[in-house]
């Protein structure tokens, strides 16, 4: 019953926020998929119980006959054994990073130039996992038990999935979820443009942006890159956190394969950051 409460409340809010048809339709089949699992699990219930066929299809308003070949017990286990799971029940909360619920499928469309570019990020990175891995979307969709336009929007960029299913999707591709988390809370607009208050926070934001870009562009050598300790895998104390000015970044971002516009809203972010608060690592 949980399940089909969680899928009703994900249709409405589909519904509300105008989620494309063809993921609303996928999600209403799945309801209906789990209320003929929940009817076909209640009967054997009360078959268990000692309810006869008789009184059974007296409740269901059907024959006898038409109980007996709905409901059996065989047909029953073999409907149980079809179903895809939904949930992420099987991987531990170190495993995928998010508690056991079931997936929240409805998308959030960026709005501003900020979460535009981060959406493209995201875009960027999941892209190129699906084009090294040994998976097409169809298998992708099949892992998650999600509707394929389910897996197509979240890879497009347009709009934004929830964090569980970018998660999910991430980890099937082979990918570093966290590494995203920055690029997802902007795109999605759970952290605001004016939430980056700090220059550490705007400078981390924008660091994780680009390595992102980095690992998206099959990290290539940076040794002849201006801002190449950004990519270290030293701690935050130890390594050099020193960003380029503008004119450096841009050549950075170019020499990943982006377009400066997905950067320039981080490093100008950055820079309003360090206006309040001086900062010797910030190019002029």
């Amino acid at each position: 019953m949980a399940e089909i409460h969680a899928l009703g409340e994900e249709l409405l809010d589909g519904a509300r926020r105008q989620t494309p048809l063809g993921v609303r339709l996928k999600l209403a089949q799945v309801l209906h998929r789990e209320i003929t699992c929940y009817v076909a699990t209640a009967v054997q219930d009360e078959r268990a119980v000692g309810k006869t066929w008789d009184e059974i299809s007296a409740a269901a308003e059907v024959s006898e006959a038409s109980a007996r070949a709905s409901w059996s017990e065989t047909k029953v286990a073999a409907l149980l054994a079809a179903r895809p799971a939904r949930t992420l029940a099987s991987r531990s909360p170190s495993q995928s990073g998010v508690t056991e619920k079931p997936l929240d499928w409805t998308f959030t469309r960026p709005a501003g130039r900020l979460q535009r570019a981060a959406a493209r990020v995201l875009q960027r990175y999941l892209t190129a996992l699906l084009e090294t891995a040994p998976l097409s979307t169809e298998d992708v969709a099949r892992q998650a038990a999600l509707p394929t336009d389910a897996i197509t929007l979240s890879l497009g960029g347009e709009l934004i999935a929830s964090w569980p299913v970018t998660y999910m999707l991430t980890d099937i591709l082979g990918g570093e979820p966290q590494m995203l988390r920055r690029a997802w809370e902007t795109a999605s607009g759970e952290r605001e443009p004016g939430a980056l208050q700090t220059a550490e926070e705007a400078r981390s934001c924008l660091e994780d942006i680009l390595r992102v870009l980095h690992v998206s562009a099959g990290k290539p050598d940076t040794e002849s890159m201006t801002a190449s300790p950004l990519f270290t895998s030293a701690s935050t104390t130890e390594r050099v956190c020193r960003i380029p000015d503008w004119p450096g970044t841009e050549r950075l971002t170019v020499a990943l394969g982006a377009e400066s516009t997905i950067v320039r809203p981080f490093w100008d972010a950055w820079v309003r950051a360090t206006s309040s608060s001086p900062d010797p690592d910030v190019a002029t």
